[in-house]
């Protein structure tokens, strides 16, 4: 699955690191652009992958680590061998 997190203004945010209320021992979250870099979040691109997340439903968490605050939450339902694409934008 393929996630872009934005900020309000609908534009990729950096500095976010993501969660998956489902996430298992399996489940790898990677944040593509940012990986050479080992930053362990979003950098500019505001892209996470995740891979091998478990079928069914779950709840996607984006967390702003310099305020420890999370920004938004959205539901997905994942299919088995499916490829998800979606955008988590900040929400009240």
């Amino acid at each position: 699955m393929w996630i872009t997190i934005v900020d309000c203004k609908g534009l990729p945010a950096a500095g976010i690191t993501l969660s998956a209320s489902t996430a298992d021992e399996l489940t790898k979250i990677v944040y593509p652009s940012a990986a050479q870099l080992d930053l362990g979040a979003t950098d500019d691109s505001g892209e996470v992958m995740l891979i091998n997340l478990p079928a069914g439903n779950t709840a996607l968490t984006a967390t702003v680590n310099s305020l420890c605050k999370d920004s938004g939450t959205i539901s997905l339902r994942v299919s088995n061998g499916g490829l998800g694409l979606s955008e988590l934008p900040p929400t009240p």
